[in-house]
């Protein structure tokens, strides 16, 4: 927030909103789940629940945000990047799958004991 905010107690009751359980949900209802949200508490509402229902993949996401750890987000472009040569060469067959796996899991294995730099 600027310092020199001419309402910084209504820019603080935004975040508080922006950041509930219940402006999660709302958001949710007009965008896929693309990944774990920071809120757990989302998880254990009816919406979730619905959610999960229609798209049983979803059921992962609170089993992993309990996983101690760092957590993968912020590393997921590097990764990503790193890891998205390696499975097009499986699909590709130009590498086998389980060397391919391996040499995936090895490179994000690496990612993630580095520390985090946030910008």
């Amino acid at each position: 927030m600027a310092k020199d905010s001419k309402a910084p107690d209504a820019a603080v009751e935004w975040i508080r909103w922006f950041t509930s359980v219940e402006s999660h949900i709302g958001r949710m209802k007009f965008r896929p789940v693309k990944g774990a949200n920071p809120r757990v508490k989302l998880y254990d509402t009816p919406d979730w629940k619905q959610w999960v229902q229609e798209n049983p993949i979803l059921a992962f996401i609170p089993e992993a945000a309990k996983l101690p750890g760092p957590y993968p987000y912020l590393r997921y472009n590097r990764i990503d990047a790193d890891v998205a040569t390696i499975m097009r060469n499986i699909l590709n067959g130009t590498t086998g799958v389980n060397e391919g796996l391996a040499d995936a899991q090895k490179k994000a294995d690496q990612i993630m004991i580095e520390p985090v730099r946030v910008q």
